[in-house]
């Protein structure tokens, strides 16, 4: 399923216009106030070997691939207190109703769970599969699949350092051209696509993509 999806974009390099520094790769700008993408919360830099590790090749659950924003992130978005609301999802009240994460905040845009979670369960996982730039993997592709989902996101304009839907698709063709990914995992896979208001809300009146 995610191959018929996206196959296209997932076998196309994402040209700079379209990166979400808006031509300027993240990791070359300097940092300004409320940039989210030079503050990530893993501390580990995925090198992306080629290993299954020892997940059984048999599990009948399907993997689940996430893109979207707000919605179904479950922890993408950085935990730095100094990015002020931009880090509010790992602060209370958020996490308050998750009974499964201990009440904590855990980087979900929600006091509890969010879809990427009631998709996961649905399809027999225990929650949403873990946060691509978290910290709950290395190297070695989850059971349930990645979460690529970013909150603030949308499919054109975003604000600066936030991956939009073309960047988070190509993350995950990174995984597929490393090796990380392979066709046993696409083949029945999920994906959800959850965007919801971001791009009218990120849209202004003279903006020409938006008439």
């Amino acid at each position: 399923m995610i191959d018929e999806a996206f196959g296209p974009l997932l076998r196309r390099p994402l040209p700079p216009a379209q990166w979400p520094s808006g031509g300027v790769e993240p990791s070359g700008r300097r940092r300004r106030s409320g940039d989210v993408s030079l503050s990530r919360r893993h501390r580990h830099h995925h090198r992306h070997r080629h290993h299954r590790g020892t997940i059984a090749a048999d599990d009948p659950r399907p993997k689940l691939f996430v893109f979207g924003d707000d919605f179904a992130d479950n922890g993408n978005v950085a935990s730095d207190p100094s990015l002020g609301a931009a880090s509010r999802s790992w602060r209370y009240p958020f996490g308050m109703s998750d009974a499964s994460h201990g009440r904590k905040p855990t980087g979900r845009f929600s006091d509890g769970l969010v879809q990427s979670d009631f998709l996961a369960k649905i399809v027999g996982h225990r929650a949403s599969p873990p946060a691509y730039l978290g910290d709950e993997w290395d190297d070695v592709l989850d059971p349930a699949g990645m979460n690529f989902a970013f909150g603030d996101s949308g499919v054109m304009d975003v604000p600066s350092g936030v991956p939009r839907l073309a960047k988070q698709v190509q993350q995950l063709a990174s995984l597929i051209n490393a090796g990380v990914v392979d066709d046993r995992d696409l083949k029945g896979s999920v994906a959800l696509v959850a965007y919801s208001g971001n791009d009218y809300s990120n849209s202004t009146d003279d903006d020409p993509a938006t008439k």
